[in-house]
């Protein structure tokens, strides 16, 4: 049961982490949105595209703004609750320099003028003028990201909008539900093992109860009774079994007790009938003695009175 329960949990939480990821990325998507959608209300010369799935496309302005006020940037963090950053291209590097971000360094200034780095999982896509979605090292921490490519009128890429949120607190709303999951499962196991416990305890009790009455009954003692005859379910099959085979039991023990009465009976007739005959024997044979030593003592007289 536990075994069952943990396997559950652990594919539940898998789902769980491969939800989140995927949502975390789909907010991006909605997240650009809103960023653009300020960027444009900011500079009325933004435009963009928004497709019926939600994208967003098409980010062009005649140039990069100075976003040095970096009122913008944080108008969209404070909207999206997440990172959002502005790139201009530099042309002599071939990369992308953050103009305006709320990323923070860890020496806890901005990450403005620092550089995209062609090492960048999203650098080729935005080179390619395409938009990249997915994880990305931002100054040696991971995000989740999107960048979107902001071209010129005449389809030059001049920077990049970017919106993101750290994998970490991605990763920490899906160890809370992972948690609360865990803890339901724990509390869910023990109460289901406590419950299958005395289950099994009401059970099994009962088949210890009635394997002690088969013993007694094997060793032909049916002196107590037979307990659970009143269930309805298989113990009681069982207990009424052993009912029958107590009285089945008893019923042999009196036909045994009456054919040993009437062995007993015999045998005490076969003694009483070879005594009887003993005596009728026994008195045959002095009457016989009787006769005859009569007849020797009539013989002697005779014999005297003839001598």
């Amino acid at each position: 049961l536990i075994g069952g329960i943990v396997l559950l949990g652990l594919l539940i939480m898998q789902s769980i982490d491969e939800k989140v990821a995927s949502d975390s990325l789909e907010s991006q998507k909605l997240n650009l949105r809103v960023a653009a959608m300020i960027l444009q209300d900011s500079y009325p010369e933004f435009s963009m595209t928004i497709t019926e799935d939600g994208e967003t496309t098409n980010l062009v302005m005649p140039e990069i703004p100075d976003l040095s006020s970096h009122e913008v940037i944080d108008s969209i963090g404070a909207a999206t609750g997440q990172t959002a950053t502005v790139f201009a291209f530099v042309p002599a590097e071939q990369d992308f320099i953050r103009v305006s971000t709320n990323i923070i360094k860890p020496d806890g200034n901005r990450a403005v003028g620092t550089m995209l780095g062609k090492g960048s999982a999203a650098y080729e896509p935005i080179m390619s003028g395409n938009t990249f979605r997915g994880e990305a090292l931002i100054l040696g921490t991971q995000y989740v990201t999107q960048y979107s490519p902001i071209k010129s009128p005449a389809g030059d890429t001049l920077g990049i909008l970017y919106v993101g949120i750290e994998k970490a607190q991605v990763a920490a709303v899906a160890s809370e539900i992972e948690t609360r999951i865990a803890i339901v499962g724990i509390i869910v196991a023990i109460a289901s093992a406590v419950l299958l416990f005395l289950l099994l305890r009401w059970q099994l009790g009962s088949l210890r109860d009635l394997g002690q009455t088969i013993s007694r009954f094997v060793e032909r003692d049916f002196s107590e009774e037979v307990s659970f005859t009143e269930r309805k379910d298989e113990i009681g099959l069982i207990a009424n079994g052993l009912l029958r085979w107590r009285e089945t039991a008893e019923k042999i023990e009196e036909a045994e007790a009456a054919r040993v009465e009437a062995e007993k009976r015999a045998e005490k007739e076969r003694i009483d009938q070879r005594n009887r005959l003993a005596h009728e024997l026994e008195q045959s044979i002095g009457q016989i003695v009787a006769s005859v030593r009569q007849s020797s003592n009539g013989m002697q007289k005779s014999t005297e009175l003839m001598r």
